[in-house]
């Protein structure tokens, strides 16, 4: 498991116009080290995480008026060269520079209305959440913030996309994902997971993971229809200081 840890955030900074911080928290007795930080930094806004088993720790951030916002699960494949899954056909491709135009107009019908933690702070303007999802998608077309971007394609246009990153010499995960809403059901999603799987096995990573919100049903059991397994889970919480009592 990851050390507790915290850092600024200057895309957050940007995209919201908050000096803002992210931090994940391992044990209750590191908490006045994530204060000390924020009070040097000047940091107006805390995004914090920590593993849902952490109870006693959970009780004291609601105690010092962290805000619960969601709760992410992680799923993970180990990859072999036994348990590559082949494809029914060739529906997934790398991303060309033609795609981005597709790829944004992708994430704005398949996030909308989504329940980000961004978006369940009512501090935030819901606009301001989903431009953050469509740069995200813009960056990663881009290579900025992926390694690589598949897309899914039906009867020649890109219906879905799933973009990759190497956390690791061992471990690739998939951050952003998403099928068309006209085009789901049609296997396109279970072929970018697919494609994933081969992409990440090709560059020696041992592991996929990719994560979700708890409220995703639906892509919790395409993960677990392709043999992913639920490893883990994360509350967020949100602190604004200029609310502090």
């Amino acid at each position: 498991m990851p050390e507790t840890s915290i850092s600024l955030s200057p895309l957050d900074e940007t995209r919201f116009g908050f000096r803002t911080a992210r931090a994940f928290v391992q044990n209750l007795t590191d908490l006045p080290l994530i204060e000390e930080f924020c009070q040097k930094e000047n940091v107006e806004f805390l995004i914090l995480r920590c593993e849902t088993d952490k109870i006693e720790l959970v009780h004291a951030l609601e105690a010092k008026d962290f805000s619960l916002m969601n709760t992410l699960l992680y799923f993970r494949y180990l990859l072999s060269a036994e348990n590559i899954l082949p494809r029914e056909k060739e529906t997934v491709f790398y991303i060309q520079p033609e795609d981005e135009v597709r790829i944004k107009k992708i994430t704005q019908s398949a996030f909308a209305d989504y329940r980000s933690h961004y978006h369940a702070d009512p501090r935030f303007d819901p606009r301001d959440c989903d431009e953050g999802y469509l740069d995200w998608a813009v960056r990663s077309c881009r290579k900025e913030i992926a390694d690589e971007v598949l897309v899914a394609k039906s009867n020649g246009q890109v219906k879905g996309f799933l973009t990759l990153r190497k956390n690791s010499s061992d471990e690739v995960e998939g951050p952003l994902f998403a099928v068309s809403p006209e085009a789901q059901g049609q296997g396109l999603g279970r072929n970018l997971i697919k494609a994933a799987f081969a992409w990440a096995y090709k560059e020696g990573a041992k592991e996929f993971i990719i994560s979700t919100q708890i409220t995703n049903l639906a892509s919790q059991n395409l993960w677990v229809g392709l043999g992913m397994k639920l490893n883990r889970s994360l509350y967020t919480f949100h602190k604004w200081f200029d609310e502090e009592k």
